[in-house]
């Protein structure tokens, strides 16, 4: 919290105060939210400048082994259907396997190797799970899930929170679910541009706790 709070002094003021002022970084603020225009503020890629990492190496077994997971992981219909599902999917992982440490990623890629031979090591089949029938995939992994091994069951959640978790950030999800995060996004966008503004932070704002260090640092 603390650090974030000073990465927003530190973008509000990169040059320490001077000719700085709240009111000046409020009117720039204001500009470009008018140049931008309402509906630039909360598009899902922004032309910002943002660089993405580059998706991280995926040998070919390991890309397999992982679309089987998808495919199985993923809600069948009626739920949402989404004509790149993989595709999106794997790139999304790959990406945010670049921003973790160089071991936790490895630790994903040799998770998603086990899980895929999971149906042999549990004896339930002769193949990998990536070529056994999804509904008894899923009666497996479910199986896995609610395993009494804290390995077993850290090795289904690392896989099913990475992929879940991007299936469920997509549009057609959202879209499915009825569920519309514009305001929720926009209304943190505007608290963004008044903390960079040098207003005051409000328990309202849900940004709390506020340690005394993080009083100091926005006051």
């Amino acid at each position: 919290m603390t650090l974030h709070l000073q990465m927003v002094r530190e973008r509000s003021d990169p040059a320490g105060g001077a000719g700085r002022s709240a009111a000046r970084v409020a009117g720039e603020t204001e500009a470009r939210r008018s140049a931008a225009g309402p509906g630039r503020l909360v598009e899902r890629h922004p032309a910002d400048g943002w660089v993405l990492a580059d998706p991280r190496p995926m040998s070919g077994p390991t890309r397999r082994a992982f679309r089987g997971l998808i495919r199985v992981l993923c809600p069948p219909p009626p739920g949402p259907t989404l004509p790149d599902l993989e595709d999106r999917i794997e790139l999304h992982v790959r990406r945010m396997l670049s921003y973790m440490v160089p071991v936790v990623a490895l630790g994903f890629v040799v998770a998603v190797h086990v899980v895929d031979f999971a149906p042999m090591w549990r004896f339930r089949a002769w193949s990998r799970l990536q070529r056994v029938d999804r509904d008894d995939a899923e009666r497996l992994l479910t199986e896995m899930g609610r395993s009494r091994s804290p390995f077993v069951r850290m090795l289904i959640l690392a896989v099913r929170g990475l992929v879940l978790s991007t299936f469920y950030d997509q549009e057609e999800t959202h879209a499915a679910m009825g569920w519309k995060p514009l305001p929720f996004l926009t209304e943190r966008i505007r608290l963004r541009e008044r903390l960079l503004a040098g207003e005051p932070i409000s328990p309202a704002d849900h940004v709390l706790p506020i340690s005394p260090v993080a009083r100091e640092t926005v006051a």
